[in-house]
């Protein structure tokens, strides 16, 4: 049994970690050819079984090789591990694939030189740590280049490297999806190829005949292989409070990668600059229970035994059929593009597409005006113009709330005034509404959060009493319904998004819909440079700019609309069904519905998270596991009263006399429903709602997963 599970594990293995990097699949299939019969022989070797799991930091007397994408990586990934390695005698190599020539913003600076510099300063840093200038091998690549690099060459050089070094360790920088995204080509690189020099060096050391014929015992694949620097996918933590300050030394010895020498080289520190640049390394070295630590994934290539059910700890997917893709589209948006395309007619004012796609969509959600704009925040900014709302006004809206909800109120040199929301819907609190109104009050703009839409009776009600507009921003809520009736006409005007992510999209796009004459022609005029219906195309009679969406988006958007309603169908009844399943979580508390909601768009599944009921673990280490088991999510809002705009006082230069200058209360309060919501809320994204019903219970297999195992992520 362990014989066959090491062969599958090896055919597993080397066919992801090889063809994933092989373009052309006819050449990955010849590739595939040898590699599978390597893994096959391997299979058949007496002993290839699982290695005795040790501390790493523990070990003694053992060859470490470090296998490293620049110089530098090592050091402030894996320096404080290294420097234990090197006092327990080990004797720990160095492998730089780059020589990190073009990390400078000094015009002055040439490739050649800086190369040089970084050679230098990378044999100071690791003989801080005890690496011995001799253990440091540079494989001499150009920075960015190892994209380019012939593959073969690149495999051949590092499997050389192995075959003569033969580690009993090897650590290598993390190919992970998390560091995968926000790190350059060349540490992807280096880390697929590192893993393929492994199997190939395997198959070159193992097998008898090559004992004969170099005199070498077999080699195995090393007993421990660590990816390093992987924080938000560790299974494996190195304490390193020992040496955490010999590591920030030494990381200081790299003064080419920190200000001001990036910008303007200078080959030593400055005291203040030295300092601040420890402070910062200390601020952000990773913390376990208190202690500095250095973030490992365990690769375990020779484990049989899995190190934990979590997917994010090295298990399997709890889903790993992929939800469908989104934006959907077929044949019938191309040939909406081709009909633009060919028509010649691509401007929105002589064109059609657009024109017919404000009355389908205003037909859809029955109003009668619709103006495309060119995004969700053009449409919120017109609608305030439209209005008339200006210098010395304010508008009352949620703290709980994309940016552009309050930012369109600012560029109308306006006061955004914040409430809280309803701690269970996480819309906009009628009760703060009526208690936030004044003299200065002109509108309330109410969001519709997640698709949910707000208590529109109340607000219309307080909006018809005390004399105000009523705006719905509907950015979530393509399709929703209140008591039977589809929102964006409760009040003055509605208004839409198709960025990306919205439930019907063009890439972007927006549009205001009003069933109200008098505010239609006064923003119409606005997004259309102050012209007027039926005048002169050069008469301007008030203040507008360019907001028009073009023909291409207007095509696009019309022919997406043809799917909302059997799409927003299936959103609903999918939610509901999660409503119910989630609902049994301990733990698990879906966003309320409201019985007048006859139907929601659900541009998101919002539910909150009690982590007491996980172990106590962090809201992001939650979403971690989620995302690692297949599961996707996006971040919640955070609180606009916490916006740096806010904070600092940028806000007051969009306003004007003693507006600008006098206390604004509402930044004082404490907003709990909204900290809440922001901290402790998870959001499944609305292409996730639109799989089967068979996707919804896997949703819930992979959280109750996640509940189960979570004294492991605590």
């Amino acid at each position: 049994m362990i014989q066959l599970a090491g062969a599958i594990w090896t055919y597993f293995g080397i066919f992801v970690n090889v063809y994933r990097e092989i373009p052309n699949p006819v050449e990955g299939l010849l590739r595939m050819r040898h590699i599978l019969i390597w893994g096959f022989l391997l299979s058949l070797v007496p002993g290839h079984v699982v290695a005795q799991e040790l501390r790493l930091e523990n070990l003694q007397n053992k060859t470490i090789l470090v296998f490293t994408p620049h110089p530098d990586d090592d050091v402030f990934g894996a320096g404080g591990t290294i420097a234990l390695l090197n006092r327990k005698h080990n004797k720990v190599y160095i492998v730089v694939y780059t020589n990190d020539d073009k990390g400078s913003y000094d015009p002055e600076m040439t490739s050649q030189r800086l190369a040089r510099i970084r050679r230098a300063e990378q044999e100071g840093s690791e003989g801080m740590l005890g690496t011995s200038k001799e253990n440091i091998l540079w494989m001499g690549y150009d920075d960015g280049m190892l994209e380019y690099a012939p593959q073969p060459k690149l495999t051949e050089e590092a499997t050389a490297i192995i075959r003569r070094i033969r580690p009993d360790v090897l650590l290598s920088v993390d190919p992970g999806e998390w560091y995968e995204r926000w790190h350059k080509s060349d540490h992807r690189m280096a880390a697929f190829n590192t893993i393929d020099a492994v199997r190939a060096a395997e198959f070159w050391l193992y097998f008898p005949n090559q004992k004969l014929q170099q005199g070498l015992e077999p080699y195995r694949v090393p007993e421990m292989y660590f990816f390093y620097p992987s924080p938000q996918e560790a299974n494996y933590f190195v304490n390193i409070d020992d040496v955490a300050e010999l590591k920030f030394e030494a990381a200081a010895k790299q003064v080419s990668q920190f200000e001001p020498a990036v910008t303007k080289y200078r080959p030593d520190w400055d005291a203040k600059s030295l300092e601040k640049a420890k402070d910062d390394m200390r601020h952000e070295q990773p913390r376990k229970d208190g202690h500095y630590v250095e973030a490992f994934r365990h690769a375990g290539l020779e484990q049989e035994k899995q190190m934990s059910d979590l997917a994010i700890l090295g298990g399997p997917k709890a889903k790993r059929k992929p939800f469908p893709p989104w934006p959907h589209y077929d044949d019938k948006e191309q040939q909406a593009l081709k009909d633009v395309l060919e028509s010649r007619v691509w401007w929105r004012t002589p064109g059609t597409k657009t024109l017919e796609f404000e009355q389908a969509f205003v037909a859809f959600h029955g109003a009668r005006h619709g103006i495309a704009v060119t995004n969700g925040t053009a449409a919120l900014e017109v609608t305030m113009a439209g209005l008339g709302i200006g210098v010395g006004d304010e508008v009352i809206l949620p703290d709980f709330t994309f940016v552009a909800t309050a930012s369109a109120v600012l560029f109308a040199n306006a006061l955004p005034v914040l409430v809280d929301v309803d701690p269970k819907t996480y819309c906009i609190d009628c009760d703060l509404v009526e208690a936030a109104i004044t003299p200065r009050t002109k509108a309330i703009l109410a969001v519709h959060m997640g698709g949910l839409p707000a208590d529109l009776d109340r607000l219309t009600e307080i909006a018809n009493r005390r004399g105000l507009a009523l705006v719905e921003d509907c950015a979530h809520a393509h399709a929703s319904e209140w008591r039977g009736k589809r929102i964006g006409t409760f009040g003055v005007a509605g208004t839409f998004s198709f960025q990306a992510s919205k439930l019907m999209t063009a890439g972007e796009g927006g549009i205001i819909i009003s069933n109200d004459d008098k505010f239609e022609r006064q923003a119409r005029s606005v997004h259309d440079c102050g012209r007027m219906p039926g005048e002169w195309f050069y008469s301007h009679f008030i203040y507008g700019s360019n907001y028009r969406l073009s023909e291409w988006q207007g095509a696009i958007l019309h022919v997406q609309l043809s799917r909302l309603d059997e799409q927003t169908h299936r959103r609903h009844q999918n939610s509901r069904l999660l409503d119910k399943l989630l609902s049994e979580i301990p733990g698990i508390t879906p966003q309320k519905t409201d019985a007048r909601c006859t139907r929601n768009g659900q541009y998101a599944y919002i539910f909150h998270v009690d982590t007491k009921q996980f172990a106590g673990i962090s809201v992001e280490r939650f979403v971690a596991a989620m995302n690692a088991e297949g599961i996707p999510n996006q971040a919640s809002y955070p609180p606009v009263h916490e916006l740096h705009m806010f904070r600092n006082g940028e806000y007051r230069k969009r306003l004007s006399g003693k507006q600008a200058t006098e206390d604004h209360p509402f930044l004082q309060k404490k907003f709990p429903a909204t900290q809440r919501a922001a901290g402790q809320t998870v959001w499944l994204p609305q292409p996730a709602l639109l799989g089967a019903e068979e996707d919804m219970h896997e949703i819930v297999a992979a959280l109750s997963k996640i509940q189960k195992h979570a004294k492991e992520l605590a």
